[in-house]
Formats: C-alpha cells, sequence, structure tokens
C-alpha cells in the first residue's frame, strides 16, 4: 500500500481540503437561523428597578435586536437611527405608548411596520422570534422611562 504522499496530487489536495470542508458542513448545518445576534455597541442602560423574568428577557432582546435603531434607552437614537428616512420610534413618549396596547405593540413587532400601517423600515420580527420573545419584548418596552408601566413603578 501506498503512503498519502505517493498517491499523487487529488488525494494531497483532498487531505489538505477536508477541514476546511468540514467547517463549511457544520456552518451550513447551522444555517441563518443559529447565527448568534450581534451585540450593539453602545452602553446597556441602567436596569430599571425590579424587572421581572419576562422583562429581563426582553431587555435581553431590546439591547441585541431593537436597540439598534430605537436607542439603548428606548429614544429612538439608535446608532441606525441618522441612517433612516422615518425616524424610529421613540419608547419613551409616554402619551404615544399610552395610546398602544399590548396587542398593537406585539403585532407591529411581528409582522412589521409595514403590515401595521407604520414605516416598513420597521422589519417583521415573527420569522426570526417565538411569540413568547416577542411577548417578552412588548413587556420590556412598557417598562422603559415615561411609559405608564414605568410611571406606575415609580409612584409605588
Amino acid at each position: 500500500m501506498r503512503s498519502p504522499q505517493n498517491q499523487g496530487p487529488r488525494l494531497r489536495y483532498a487531505i489538505l481540503l477536508l477541514p476546511l470542508l468540514a467547517a463549511f458542513a457544520a456552518a451550513w448545518r447551522l444555517g441563518p437561523q443559529a447565527q448568534p445576534l450581534a451585540q450593539p455597541t453602545a452602553a446597556v442602560p441602567a436596569q430599571p428597578p425590579g424587572l421581572s423574568r419576562v422583562e429581563e428577557t426582553g431587555k435581553r432582546l431590546y439591547v441585541a435586536i431593537c436597540a439598534y435603531c430605537h436607542g439603548v434607552n428606548g429614544d429612538g437614537f439608535g446608532l441606525n437611527a441618522p441612517n433612516l428616512a422615518v425616524p424610529p420610534r421613540d419608547h419613551t413618549d409616554a402619551s404615544y405608548m399610552a395610546s398602544r396596547t399590548e396587542e398593537q405593540l406585539f403585532a407591529v413587532i411581528k409582522y412589521g411596520g409595514g403590515a401595521q400601517g407604520k414605516s416598513n423600515l420597521m422589519p417583521p420580527w415573527g420569522g426570526r422570534l417565538s411569540d413568547r420573545e416577542i411577548t417578552a419584548l412588548v413587556a420590556y418596552v412598557r417598562t422603559l422611562p415615561g411609559t405608564p408601566a414605568k410611571q406606575q413603578n415609580m409612584k409605588q
């Protein structure tokens, strides 16, 4: 039997390509849904007092995917905001947020702004997030400064 060095250039190339092919196969199996979400470079806002477990989950998701446009404080001044033709919603605007129900907030996150008569720049997250994750996002948005839930917590 011949050693790999004597078996010709094809076998040598195959041996050299095996690690590359294995890495490619592993990445292919993971697919786009399994890719971790990038974290924004801005600082994470101070945690509002007394967040529930659901709100904590919502906060992690908000920082990971919403803060790029809406800002880490929810004020609409995210890193990507200057690049958008329509300014992102300020989630700390108490009067606007009080006019929205949980169902409306859930729908705009799940189906996107265009499907809800809002800006088409708000993408639909229903293909990437589960209903539980979207519910957690809604719960967290309700805790941001200026929102009715936050104001009620401050009075207690």
